[in-house]
Protein backbone atom coordinates (compact mmCIF):
# COMPACT_ATOMS: atom_id res chain seq x y z
CA UNK A 1 0.00 0.00 0.00
CA UNK A 2 2.69 2.22 0.61
CA UNK A 3 4.13 1.71 -2.83
CA UNK A 4 1.01 3.10 -4.36
CA UNK A 5 0.96 6.56 -2.07
CA UNK A 6 4.46 7.23 -2.73
CA UNK A 7 4.66 6.37 -6.69
CA UNK A 8 2.21 9.03 -7.77
CA UNK A 9 4.25 11.65 -5.36
CA UNK A 10 7.87 10.49 -7.43
CA UNK A 11 5.70 11.13 -10.59
CA UNK A 12 4.44 15.05 -9.82
CA UNK A 13 8.04 15.49 -8.54
CA UNK A 14 9.05 14.48 -11.59
CA UNK A 15 6.92 16.51 -13.25
CA UNK A 16 7.82 19.77 -11.73
CA UNK A 17 11.16 19.32 -12.09
CA UNK A 18 11.74 18.82 -15.73
CA UNK A 19 8.98 21.77 -16.02
CA UNK A 20 5.83 20.38 -16.33
CA UNK A 21 4.39 22.10 -13.37
CA UNK A 22 1.12 24.76 -13.73
CA UNK A 23 3.65 27.79 -12.84
CA UNK A 24 6.62 27.26 -15.32
CA UNK A 25 7.16 29.31 -17.61
CA UNK A 26 5.45 28.86 -21.57
CA UNK A 27 9.10 29.29 -23.83
CA UNK A 28 9.89 28.72 -27.72
CA UNK A 29 13.52 27.92 -28.79
CA UNK A 30 12.31 27.04 -32.10
CA UNK A 31 14.55 24.05 -32.68
CA UNK A 32 12.41 22.56 -35.17
CA UNK A 33 9.50 24.78 -36.73
CA UNK A 34 7.48 28.24 -35.72
CA UNK A 35 5.78 26.75 -32.91
CA UNK A 36 2.47 28.37 -33.53
CA UNK A 37 4.04 31.84 -33.41
CA UNK A 38 2.25 34.00 -36.24
CA UNK A 39 3.14 37.74 -37.73
CA UNK A 40 0.64 40.46 -37.77
CA UNK A 41 0.95 43.72 -39.52
CA UNK A 42 2.87 43.80 -42.95
CA UNK A 43 4.74 40.70 -43.52
CA UNK A 44 5.53 40.28 -47.00
CA UNK A 45 4.28 36.49 -46.63
CA UNK A 46 1.17 34.81 -48.19
CA UNK A 47 -2.04 34.48 -45.70
CA UNK A 48 -2.79 31.47 -44.86
CA UNK A 49 -7.28 30.51 -45.08
CA UNK A 50 -7.26 31.18 -41.37
CA UNK A 51 -6.18 34.77 -41.94
CA UNK A 52 -3.13 34.37 -40.29
CA UNK A 53 0.73 34.66 -41.64
CA UNK A 54 2.98 32.11 -40.47
CA UNK A 55 6.68 33.26 -40.53
CA UNK A 56 9.56 31.56 -42.34
CA UNK A 57 11.30 28.79 -40.43
CA UNK A 58 14.75 27.91 -42.63
CA UNK A 59 15.04 29.36 -46.31
CA UNK A 60 17.50 32.31 -47.12
CA UNK A 61 18.14 32.82 -43.50
CA UNK A 62 17.66 29.49 -42.20
CA UNK A 63 18.55 28.71 -38.50
CA UNK A 64 16.87 27.96 -35.30
CA UNK A 65 14.38 30.93 -35.24
CA UNK A 66 11.69 32.66 -36.75
CA UNK A 67 12.20 35.03 -39.42
CA UNK A 68 9.93 37.56 -41.71
CA UNK A 69 10.61 39.88 -44.43
CA UNK A 70 8.57 43.43 -44.06
CA UNK A 71 6.37 44.05 -47.31
CA UNK A 72 6.69 47.97 -46.34
CA UNK A 73 3.34 48.27 -46.91
CA UNK A 74 1.92 50.46 -43.99
CA UNK A 75 1.60 49.11 -40.44
CA UNK A 76 3.98 47.38 -37.82
CA UNK A 77 4.89 44.07 -37.47
CA UNK A 78 4.33 42.03 -34.68
CA UNK A 79 5.16 38.37 -33.51
CA UNK A 80 2.05 36.88 -32.17
CA UNK A 81 2.24 34.66 -29.46
CA UNK A 82 0.62 30.96 -30.09
CA UNK A 83 -2.60 29.86 -27.42
CA UNK A 84 -0.19 28.02 -24.69
CA UNK A 85 0.90 31.48 -23.96
CA UNK A 86 -2.63 33.42 -23.13
CA UNK A 87 -5.45 32.23 -20.39
CA UNK A 88 -4.83 32.69 -16.80
CA UNK A 89 -1.40 33.92 -16.16
CA UNK A 90 -1.95 35.95 -13.17
CA UNK A 91 0.92 33.38 -11.59
CA UNK A 92 3.85 35.02 -14.00
CA UNK A 93 3.36 38.31 -11.84
CA UNK A 94 6.13 39.65 -10.71
CA UNK A 95 8.17 36.62 -13.35
CA UNK A 96 9.41 37.96 -16.56
CA UNK A 97 9.26 37.82 -20.36
CA UNK A 98 12.99 37.36 -22.09
CA UNK A 99 13.25 37.23 -25.77
CA UNK A 100 15.97 37.96 -28.27
CA UNK A 101 15.37 40.40 -31.64
CA UNK A 102 17.83 39.90 -34.34
CA UNK A 103 17.49 42.30 -37.56
CA UNK A 104 19.68 40.86 -40.36
CA UNK A 105 18.27 43.96 -42.64
CA UNK A 106 17.06 47.49 -41.79
CA UNK A 107 16.80 51.03 -43.78
CA UNK A 108 14.70 54.15 -43.06
CA UNK A 109 14.93 56.10 -39.77
CA UNK A 110 13.40 54.68 -36.03
CA UNK A 111 10.23 55.74 -35.17
CA UNK A 112 8.33 54.87 -31.45
CA UNK A 113 5.32 51.94 -31.09
CA UNK A 114 4.80 49.52 -28.16
CA UNK A 115 7.72 46.70 -28.14
CA UNK A 116 5.51 44.12 -26.37
CA UNK A 117 1.49 44.33 -26.15
CA UNK A 118 -0.22 42.59 -22.99
CA UNK A 119 -4.57 42.38 -24.01
CA UNK A 120 -6.81 41.14 -21.73
CA UNK A 121 -10.41 39.36 -23.04
CA UNK A 122 -11.87 42.91 -21.37
CA UNK A 123 -10.29 44.95 -23.49
CA UNK A 124 -7.53 46.22 -21.53
CA UNK A 125 -4.47 46.76 -23.33
CA UNK A 126 -1.17 47.56 -21.49
CA UNK A 127 1.85 48.30 -23.73
CA UNK A 128 5.69 48.28 -22.87
CA UNK A 129 8.28 50.38 -24.51
CA UNK A 130 12.30 50.36 -24.65
CA UNK A 131 13.63 53.59 -25.09
CA UNK A 132 16.79 52.29 -25.38
CA UNK A 133 15.56 50.65 -28.95
CA UNK A 134 14.60 53.62 -30.53
CA UNK A 135 17.56 55.80 -29.08
CA UNK A 136 20.21 53.45 -29.91
CA UNK A 137 18.59 52.30 -33.28
CA UNK A 138 18.42 48.72 -31.61
CA UNK A 139 17.71 45.62 -32.36
CA UNK A 140 20.79 45.29 -34.67
CA UNK A 141 22.24 42.65 -36.40
CA UNK A 142 22.85 40.82 -34.23
CA UNK A 143 21.02 38.65 -31.03
CA UNK A 144 19.79 41.29 -28.53
CA UNK A 145 18.84 40.00 -25.37
CA UNK A 146 15.46 41.43 -23.78
CA UNK A 147 14.12 40.79 -19.95
CA UNK A 148 11.14 42.70 -19.21
CA UNK A 149 9.66 42.59 -15.42
CA UNK A 150 6.15 41.71 -15.33
CA UNK A 151 4.88 44.12 -12.92
CA UNK A 152 4.74 47.82 -12.61
CA UNK A 153 8.03 48.48 -11.75
CA UNK A 154 9.36 47.93 -15.71
CA UNK A 155 7.19 50.94 -16.59
CA UNK A 156 3.77 49.40 -18.32
CA UNK A 157 1.46 51.39 -19.76
CA UNK A 158 -2.06 51.51 -19.74
CA UNK A 159 -3.07 52.14 -23.65
CA UNK A 160 -6.53 51.34 -22.93
CA UNK A 161 -8.70 52.80 -26.13
CA UNK A 162 -5.59 54.50 -27.17
CA UNK A 163 -4.63 54.39 -31.03
CA UNK A 164 -0.97 53.44 -31.14
CA UNK A 165 -0.56 53.95 -34.92
CA UNK A 166 3.21 54.77 -35.90
CA UNK A 167 2.81 58.12 -37.40
CA UNK A 168 2.07 58.97 -33.33
CA UNK A 169 4.75 61.20 -31.74
CA UNK A 170 6.59 60.19 -28.71
CA UNK A 171 5.12 62.36 -26.45
CA UNK A 172 1.66 61.69 -27.52
CA UNK A 173 2.10 57.76 -27.63
CA UNK A 174 3.71 57.11 -24.46
CA UNK A 175 3.49 60.30 -22.33
CA UNK A 176 0.85 62.05 -22.54
CA UNK A 177 -2.29 60.21 -23.14
CA UNK A 178 -0.60 57.03 -21.50
CA UNK A 179 -1.00 56.15 -17.26
CA UNK A 180 1.05 53.80 -15.30
CA UNK A 181 0.03 50.43 -14.82
CA UNK A 182 -0.55 49.08 -11.54
CA UNK A 183 0.25 46.03 -10.64
CA UNK A 184 -3.38 45.19 -9.82
CA UNK A 185 -3.83 46.23 -13.44
CA UNK A 186 -1.00 43.66 -14.60
CA UNK A 187 -2.06 40.79 -12.07
CA UNK A 188 -5.85 41.26 -13.92
CA UNK A 189 -4.24 41.43 -17.82
CA UNK A 190 -2.05 38.42 -16.85
CA UNK A 191 -5.49 36.51 -15.55
CA UNK A 192 -7.34 36.60 -18.59
CA UNK A 193 -4.92 36.97 -21.14
CA UNK A 194 -6.14 37.32 -24.83
CA UNK A 195 -3.21 38.42 -27.01
CA UNK A 196 1.02 38.49 -26.47
CA UNK A 197 2.47 40.88 -29.34
CA UNK A 198 6.32 41.35 -29.44
CA UNK A 199 7.12 43.66 -31.77
CA UNK A 200 9.26 42.98 -34.91
CA UNK A 201 10.38 45.71 -36.83
CA UNK A 202 11.36 48.92 -35.64
CA UNK A 203 11.82 51.33 -38.53
CA UNK A 204 9.88 53.05 -41.56
CA UNK A 205 11.98 51.16 -44.47
CA UNK A 206 12.35 47.38 -45.32
CA UNK A 207 14.09 44.81 -42.54
CA UNK A 208 13.86 41.55 -42.01
CA UNK A 209 13.28 40.83 -38.84
CA UNK A 210 13.83 37.38 -36.46
CA UNK A 211 12.79 36.30 -33.18
CA UNK A 212 14.49 33.79 -30.79
CA UNK A 213 14.16 32.30 -27.19
CA UNK A 214 10.92 33.29 -25.87
CA UNK A 215 10.58 32.83 -22.12
CA UNK A 216 7.20 34.11 -20.87
CA UNK A 217 6.67 33.64 -17.23
CA UNK A 218 10.39 32.83 -16.08
CA UNK A 219 12.88 34.27 -13.55
CA UNK A 220 15.28 36.65 -14.04
CA UNK A 221 18.79 36.57 -15.86
CA UNK A 222 20.77 38.08 -13.05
Amino acid sequence: MKKIVIFPVLILAFLVVIGCSPTAPEFSTFHSNDEGWVVEGDPDLTYEESGVAVPEYGGEYAGEYIWVNDSVSGGVMYWAAPSRYLGDKSHYHGKYLKYDLREFYRSGYAFPAADVMLISNDGTILVYFSRDNYDNYKPDDSWNNYEIKLDSSAGWKDATGISLSSTSSFLTQYSDELTSATDTQISGVLGSLTALYIRAEFTHGADIDALDNVYFGSSSYN
